[in-house]
């Protein structure tokens, strides 16, 4: 038997939660809980989870987490324990924007910017065929409250400490129970930079919209990185450049960016792109409306 994939979503970024156990096994026979795969990183410190509600009662401490997938926002967590003989699977995943100012301290604004979601599921007498409760902490489809602090985050170096309290906010949910996080661990990071260097210098950007067949847009851009902040010349033919109204922040691989071009109308475009390996060519889209949208592609020439 295969347990039915769900997506989880933390900000932009869409992780796949849930994808657990082929042959899961019934009556008293114990479920495994070996994570093999050299995918996946264990963590190293504390995991402790406060959780009364739909799914049980979870093991505080007893539940060993592994880090699945690590970017330079955003991590995602399994792991499985026993409370007694009852079998427990956890999914949690966390995002801090770059530009996210440290602590971020919940609830937030924008999701965008910070958010964390979590799945549990628990398995009476390891029975995961006929006795299995699940239950959802935010995600794509489902909505959660959240408050708390997430203390230190850093993927790149494998760092995470946060206090989290979770209420699934859904209309007519039968999960009425509180997931509460107490995390301050760390782990052996995979993460690899696809920028070995910054994005500074000169780069020749062509816009194009595959629906209408337009005529490819030519635009100069000299960019000056500076940490994760990202600051925009605008060039013409030549490279004779003048300062533009260019806010940018840098996510490896991804740049994302909104400027104002002078004329009789100020238009904001708003662009993000992803960066290849090597850092000298990136694509991505560039809007100044959801019904204004070109395909752009960008080179470094200096």
């Amino acid at each position: 038997m295969f347990e039915t994939p769900r997506v989880l979503q933390v900000g932009q970024y869409v992780l796949l939660g849930a994808v657990w156990l082929a042959g899961c096994s019934s009556g008293r026979e114990k479920q495994p809980c070996d994570f093999n795969d050299p995918t996946y990183a264990r963590t190293q410190g504390a995991f402790d989870i406060d959780y009364r509600g739909w799914a049980g009662v979870a093991p505080r401490d007893q539940v060993r987490m592994f880090v699945k997938t690590e970017a330079a926002e955003a991590f995602f967590l399994e792991g499985c324990g026993y409370a007694g003989d009852d079998y427990w699977w956890v999914n949690f995943g966390a995002l801090v924007s770059v530009t996210t100012a440290r602590p971020v301290v919940f609830p937030v604004d924008d999701p965008r910017a910070a958010d964390a979601n979590a799945f549990l599921m628990s398995c009476q007498d390891g029975d995961c065929v006929n006795h299995r409760h699940r239950t959802w902490f935010g995600g794509l489809f489902d909505k959660a409250s959240l408050t708390g602090t997430i203390h230190e985050f850093d993927p790149a170096h494998g760092v995470f400490r946060a206090d989290l309290s979770m209420r699934d906010a859904t209309l007519d949910t039968l999960e009425t129970g509180t997931l509460g996080i107490h995390a301050d661990f760390t782990w052996p990071t995979r993460y690899v930079p696809v920028l070995q260097g910054t994005l500074d210098g000169r780069w020749t950007v062509t816009s194009s919209d595959r629906i209408a067949g337009d005529t490819d847009y030519l635009q100069n851009f000299e960019l000056t990185q500076e940490g994760v902040k990202v600051h925009a010349r605008l060039c013409d033919l030549d490279w004779t450049c003048n300062d533009s109204d260019f806010d940018g922040a840098w996510a490896d691989p991804q740049l994302r960016a909104t400027w104002s071009e002078p004329g009789e109308t100020m238009l904001t475009d708003s662009m993000g792109v992803t960066v290849d390996p090597g850092g000298q060519r990136f694509a991505g889209a560039l809007s100044s409306s959801p019904k204004n949208a070109w395909h752009i592609v960008g080179q470094r020439t200096q």
